[in-house]
């Protein structure tokens, strides 16, 4: 779909076209996985595990 598109022309790599083209349709409430057939069946990347550090509580 990108391929042949001049959407987000600027980026200089299919993926971070398809990263930013996703953000778009996350931000109307969609998912990439949503316009291929059978798309849910791909696979998710794993997220970065973040430290989180706890606030300490005031007493």
């Amino acid at each position: 779909m990108l391929e042949g598109s001049e959407l987000f022309a600027k980026q200089p790599h299919l993926v971070d076209r398809c990263h930013a083209f996703e953000a778009g349709l996350f931000m109307m409430g969609y998912d990439l996985r949503s316009l291929v057939p059978d798309g849910y069946t791909i696979q998710v990347p794993p997220k970065s595990n973040y430290r989180v550090r706890r606030m300490a509580r005031a007493t």
